[in-house]
């Protein structure tokens, strides 16, 4: 497998206490590990059964380009926002043509951190992630929180919580191999 990688970026600080990101990039990926059925045939020894094998070749490749920003905003020593903005757009070349996407094209979170006391610390993420074209899976908006208390360089206890906002879902689809 191989990679062309071409990334630039920019970080700025607007003030004292705002800084931003900004990044853009290309990957061209070739000679992907891909997985092809082989033919199947019927092997009788040392029980009669089936053989269906799989190969492993190269011949798949990939393009991906993509941008990302990223602010932070620290209003005061023990509070900061952060927000961050991912697009990607991706194709699969494979021998029998091309596979739509499968990862999602925007993705936005939003971050506070709050220091209440020295050895205590409030995290709180929001995020949304968009449509991931070929998999089925729709949007959604969640929340994640974490309060963490450090009781000494040891031993840190936390209460997290964990997809608040939604209910269950699929965050990807399985891609099973016929093995």
């Amino acid at each position: 497998e191989s990679l062309v990688a071409i990334e630039g970026g920019y970080r700025g600080q607007f003030m004292a206490n705002l800084t931003f990101d900004l990044t853009a990039y290309h990957h061209d990926y070739s000679a992907l590990i891909t997985p092809e059925q082989g033919v199947p045939f019927f092997d009788l020894l040392p029980v009669p059964h089936a053989v269906v094998p799989q190969l492993l070749t190269n011949a798949s490749d990939a393009k991906a380009w993509g941008l990302e920003g990223t602010v932070n905003w620290q209003p005061m020593a023990e509070l900061r926002f952060e927000l961050t903005y991912s697009y990607i757009d991706a194709s699969i070349r494979i021998p029998t043509g091309s596979e739509p996407q499968s990862t999602p094209y925007h993705q936005l979170a939003t971050r506070i951190l709050y220091q209440i006391a020295p050895n205590v610390g409030l995290n709180v993420i929001g995020r949304y992630i968009g449509r991931a074209p070929s998999s089925g899976l729709g949007d959604y908006v969640d929340l994640d929180a974490a309060l963490q208390w450090n009781v000494n360089d040891q031993l840190e206890i936390g209460l997290v919580g964990r997809n608040m906002l939604a209910g269950q879902r699929n965050e990807f689809a399985a891609d099973f191999l016929f093995a």
